[in-house]
């Protein structure tokens, strides 16, 4: 009778023990389903609906480092920097050895403007997954922003390699020729982005300066040209214009362009004094030099402008 009784017990107690078995596999998968939705909710641009399923699936699980993570991408995409490297962090502490949150912590202390920190953690990423072109392509912008020009040729270059379809990655290693003053090789990488993509602007403006430069008048023409029509509402872009417009005979033209510029800035009293000597209203030898050469102001407001395209250049087209 003891042995019946002892029997049913068992058998109880063993459906019993099948019941909490199976209840927390039911409550992990809930949770396996929410993590997944704050993943979806994100790769959907559905932030807030993500950030809220995220935090809650932390308040039960604080050391998953792929919540910790996609917090992080969150907070990123949201412009909240110095919270998402605190998200980013958490997630490291569970994995250390993780290629993409180092990554993703190179990109977000790049964002906020650490580049040291930055190249730690992208060269700490390359040694784990050496072949994440993007991986390469912002450590090349972080060794571009420490002047380390030929550190962010090579890496550039292997951008161009991994991703030869990549329109940023020629432009901007035709940025880092430049700074190495191989200008030829800098015109050739910004061929090839334009030729990736047409409608990118910007190579247009840098190819066109280099040719500026060289006095290469109708080159430098052709490229504004495209470039004005590309971006119409950038005065520096019609200025330059102008410019190249003057040094080819094109003299109305190069009044329409300027009075262009003028319309979109007005403030900028040097397009002014531009407008002035190719209108014919200063047409004495030394008073066209003297307008001829840009103020002190002038250029550092143009090359205040020229740094903006550049930085321009590492939120990805």
């Amino acid at each position: 009778m003891r042995s019946y009784r002892y029997l049913i017990s068992l058998f109880i107690l063993q459906f019993f023990c099948i019941g909490i078995i199976c209840g927390n596999g039911v409550w992990a998968n809930e949770a396996d389903i929410q993590l997944q939705d704050a993943k979806t909710h994100y790769i959907n641009g559905d932030f807030n609906d993500s950030f809220t399923e995220i935090n809650e699936y932390l308040a039960l699980y604080p050391t998953n480092a792929s919540a910790w993570n996609l917090n992080g991408l969150i907070l990123m995409s949201n412009g909240t920097y110095s919270s998402a490297e605190v998200s980013f962090l958490k997630a490291l502490n569970s994995t250390p050895q993780d290629a993409r949150i180092l990554y993703n912590l190179g990109l977000v202390t790049f964002r906020r403007g650490n580049l040291s920190e930055a190249d730690m953690y992208f060269n700490q990423s390359l040694l784990l997954d050496p072949v994440f072109p993007d991986t390469y392509f912002y450590q090349g912008l972080v060794q571009y922003g420490l002047a380390h020009y030929d550190k962010a040729v090579n890496l550039l270059q292997t951008v161009t390699t991994l991703r030869p379809e990549d329109p940023a990655a020629w432009f901007n290693l035709g940025m880092a020729y430049e700074k190495t003053r191989q200008y030829d090789r800098a015109v050739m990488a910004y061929d090839s982005a334009i030729e990736k993509d047409p409608s990118y602007s910007k190579p247009w403006f840098f190819k066109g300066r280099i040719y500026s430069s060289f006095g290469n008048a109708s080159m430098a023409l052709t490229s504004f040209d495209k470039y004005v029509q590309l971006e119409p509402t950038d005065d520096v872009g019609w200025f330059w214009y102008s410019q190249s417009l003057k040094r080819t005979d094109h003299v109305n033209e190069s009044i329409d362009a300027l009075n262009k510029a003028i319309s979109l800035n007005p403030t900028n009293q040097e397009y002014q004094r531009y407008l002035d000597v190719y209108s014919g209203k200063y047409t004495n030898t030394v008073a066209e030099y003297l307008f001829a050469a840009p103020s002190s102001s002038f250029l550092m407001t143009f090359f205040g402008l020229l740094i903006v395209l550049g930085l321009v250049a590492i939120i990805r087209k």
